[in-house]
């Protein structure tokens, strides 16, 4: 999980990385912020023990706007810092709201989600 600056916010979210990265360096990325900001979303709640060593200040949402196709460079650039391992748990719940919320993507993050559909849906029933 990382803390990433957001230009179109006015801080940093925390962001899971939910793909490992494929063969071009790309990897898929979802946006835990204030629960306001993503109505339709499930609450996580204040006080989620999402990585070992953070937890949420205030209830939160996997917002679906925010979901981005990501390299390594571009963590670099945006002074990216690494908060930890996500849970297990965590990484299951990210990877299933990103499923549920993909109609909400951008059509190009959308149709790269939904190419681990497959392989991360027997987790989410």
């Amino acid at each position: 999980m990382f803390n990433i600056s957001d230009n179109s916010t006015s801080g940093k979210h925390y962001h899971i990385v939910i793909s490992e990265p494929d063969d071009l360096g790309m990897f898929a990325v979802v946006s835990l912020t204030d629960h306001e900001y993503a109505p339709y979303a499930e609450v996580w709640p204040k006080n989620y023990k999402h990585c070992e060593n953070v937890m949420l200040g205030k209830p939160s949402s996997v917002a679906a706007r925010f979901a981005k196709i990501l390299r390594q460079s571009d963590l670099e650039d945006s002074s990216a810092q690494f908060r930890g391992r996500c849970t297990v748990e965590a990484l299951r719940r990210a990877r299933c709201n990103a499923l549920d919320y993909v109609k909400y993507m951008e059509p190009e993050v959308m149709e790269y989600i939904l190419l681990y559909q497959a392989t991360w849906i027997n987790d989410c029933q």
